[in-house]
């Protein structure tokens, strides 16, 4: 898949499959994640806690000087990064887009 933008090598893209992630991009597009990319206010990162194996995709934010990380997905409140909080930002979203080859 070719891209028209710079990334790191370590850069990968996930497909956005359902609706719920609208808030990331449409259904059918596609967002780079680089965990190489800067953190920023609003971005939208992957993410990971300790004793948990999963991966999320979640906003990070700093408002007030906290800063937080917000599920996509579902109701639930932020969650406020701390000393106490072990996350891991394992990569920031930094493009959305629609390879050439799957527009038709």
């Amino acid at each position: 898949m070719a891209i028209d933008f710079e990334t790191s090598k370590r850069a990968f893209s996930i497909k956005i499959e359902t609706e719920e992630y609208k808030a990331i991009a449409p259904k059918g597009y596609y967002v780079c994640f680089d965990p190489d990319a800067e953190i920023s206010s609003g971005k939208y990162v992957i993410a990971n806690f300790e004793d948990d194996e999963e991966l999320h995709i979640m906003q990070y934010k700093i408002f007030a000087g906290k800063k937080t990380l917000r599920p996509v997905l579902g109701d639930y409140a932020a969650i406020e990064l701390n000393d106490e909080t072990k996350a891991n930002i394992v990569a920031v979203a930094t493009k959305r887009f629609i390879p050439a080859e799957d527009i038709t």
